[in-house]
């Protein structure tokens, strides 16, 4: 008891506060500390890692993936929060030409991730290992669809995240699927890409089927989804940190 009160003193005597989406906002707000006192400023992307909108046969050529399969790329951690349990579970509800590519992760988290696929006999799934932040979007160009799926029985998940890969996927123009979670519709919406069910590796399915095979909607969702980005760029969080700290 003594902690927390000490904690919302200490709150409400600061300057400022720094946070990446509007539910940590809310959190602090709860705790005594005045709206005009938080910035929410999300994270982003460095456009240069994306200004070449490289081909998804080039990208496949360079990166030895098959031409002639549909890709679905996830990229990033692979904590259980993350839901690339759920990508992977997803992968038996479609045809065998459908592959997912994972992208990264920590050593042990491939290692028990691995045994999990093995252990599940889902056998359309490709795990890279560690990639260079620098090489990730050669990998987001040769897929047909980019999957989110974070779950929604993870607080961290459902409210307080701002992934960066939801940026770099918006950067890659190429379609994405993700959890319908407060935390991610602070950035997408059915506008900008397919939003779905958590936690149900079928709707999953179902949305990535859709949007590889209406060429039209993934060509919406996709561009608006560049457009949308263009404003979660790293100098503009910098420029609006430092306005807020009185700098700029």
């Amino acid at each position: 008891m003594l902690g927390a009160k000490l904690k919302c003193w200490l709150l409400q005597r600061i300057n400022g506060i720094i946070v990446v989406n509007e539910q940590v906002k809310e959190t602090y707000q709860k705790n005594g500390v005045p709206p005009n006192k938080i910035i929410v400023a999300s994270n982003g992307i460095d456009p240069k890692l994306f200004s070449i909108d490289m081909s998804k046969t080039k990208a496949r050529l360079e990166l030895c993936i098959p031409v002639d399969k549909k890709v679905i790329c996830y990229t990033g951690h692979l904590y259980i929060w993350k839901g690339v349990n759920i990508a992977a579970l997803a992968m038996k509800e479609l045809p065998s030409n459908f592959l997912l590519y994972v992208v990264g992760g920590a050593p042990a988290d491939i290692d028990r991730f691995k045994k999990w696929v093995r252990d599940a006999e889902i056998d359309n799934v490709v795990l890279t290992g560690y990639i260079s932040p620098r090489e990730v979007h050669k990998y987001l160009a040769a897929a047909d669809a980019l999957v989110l799926p974070n779950t929604s029985t993870d607080q961290m998940s459902r409210l307080y995240t701002s992934p960066l890969k939801l940026f770099e996927y918006m950067a890659a123009r190429r379609p994405i699927v993700a959890s319908d979670l407060l935390s991610v519709r602070e950035i997408l919406n059915e506008q900008n890409a397919m939003l779905v069910k958590p936690d149900d590796p079928k709707s999953l399915a179902t949305a990535v089927e859709k949007v590889i095979g209406d060429f039209r909607l993934g060509e919406k969702l996709t561009n608006k989804a560049f457009q949308d980005v263009q404003q979660y760029t790293w100098d503009n969080r910098r420029d609006r940190i430092l306005k807020f700290i009185g700098i700029k």
